[in-house]
């Protein structure tokens, strides 16, 4: 994705995080709704600074370049994301707003939990991929 395409984006995370922020804030809306907004910003936040730096820093951009050449661990990685990550992100994050939607607090849990468990799911994959490749 080109550079300048992504800051627009970005940009773009940054406003519809606040303004949902906002909105919650203005409306009387349900707080969790107000911390979901910050968290998109403060993300979006920290991928800009990180996008900044590489455009800027040629040292650094020269290290982010030098680890992505090694090929195998990055195929593993890359596996270990599309079998974990597709099937808990879109699972649990889409549970997560229809339970939050529906006020049901302890299935909001257990399916933001779920979320969660592809960070043990994405290491477990990991290591199966690295002795298979």
């Amino acid at each position: 994705m080109k550079s300048g395409k992504r800051l627009w984006i970005l940009a773009l995370e940054i406003a519809l995080g606040a303004a949902l922020a906002v909105l919650c804030q203005l409306r009387g809306w349900d707080p969790r709704w107000q911390g979901m907004g910050i968290a998109v910003v403060v993300v979006a936040l920290l991928q800009l600074l990180r996008a900044l730096r590489y455009a800027r820093d040629t040292e650094y951009r020269e290290h982010c370049d030098t680890e992505t050449k090694d090929e195998r661990n990055a195929y593993i990685r890359q596996m270990a994301w599309l079998w974990a990550g597709t099937a808990f992100i879109f699972i649990g994050g889409l549970l997560t707003v229809v339970f939050l939607i529906l006020k049901n607090d302890l299935m909001t849990k257990a399916a933001s939990g779920s979320v969660c468990l592809l960070l043990v799911l994405y290491w477990a994959f990991y290591l199966i991929l690295q002795k298979k490749y």
